[in-house]
Formats: structure tokens, sequence, C-alpha cells
């Protein structure tokens, strides 16, 4: 099985918000007992993170009206050993980002001193 984040968003209508968790209730959803809402911050959308076997199981979780906006991300957790594997892999890439980061500081920082003179 694989590890799912699934986020529904919704406008910032109160309405809507009440909306969206009663198509929950009525689906019998299991997600709603583990859903993180954003709702009282500003963030209209219900976040979700489950355990499925494909993304068509997720969509079959989802109300039918509200599949059309989820965003489902399968999520992957990465051990020190692979992040250094990588790292090694792509060193080159790693390079190339540092040498325009560095070009671009050094573009600043000379049109920095042009403007302080």
């Amino acid at each position: 099985m694989a590890t799912y984040l699934i986020e529904i968003p919704h406008s910032e209508s109160s309405f809507e918000c009440k909306q969206i968790i009663k198509l929950f209730v009525e689906s019998g959803s299991h997600l709603l007992a583990k859903a993180y809402w954003g709702c009282k911050e500003g963030v209209h959308k219900s976040w979700f993170i489950d355990n499925f076997d494909s993304k068509e199981q997720v969509l079959q979780i989802i109300p039918p009206l509200l599949r059309h906006t989820a965003t489902i991300v399968e999520l992957t957790t990465f051990s020190k050993a692979d992040i250094v594997h990588f790292a090694e892999e792509h060193t080159h890439c790693f390079d190339i980002l540092c040498s325009i980061k560095c070009q671009i500081s050094s573009t600043f920082i000379q049109k920095k001193c042009r403007i302080d003179y």
C-alpha cells in the first residue's frame, strides 16, 4: 500500500464549507475522520493522508462531486542513504545550481555597490 495526500479546495463561502463536510458525512467516507481543514486560517482546503492500493482507489473514496477538484499525491519517504545516493548521482545538478546562484549573487552585489556609491 502507498500513502497518499489528498487535497480538496473549496470557496471561502461558509455555506460551501458546510456543504463539503455534509458531502463527506453523507457519503460515509472514512476520510472525514482523518481530515485536516485550513478554513480557520483562511485557506479553504481540506487535506487527508491515508494508505491506499492505488490512485483509483483514492478517487473512489472521494465524494463524486469533489473528485474533479481533488489533487492526489503519492507520498514517499527517503532514508538518509537514499538522499546521499541521490546527491552523489546528481552532483552535476548541484554544481550548476550553485554556479547560477553565485552568478546571481555576484550581479546583485555589483549592482548594490554601484547604487551605494
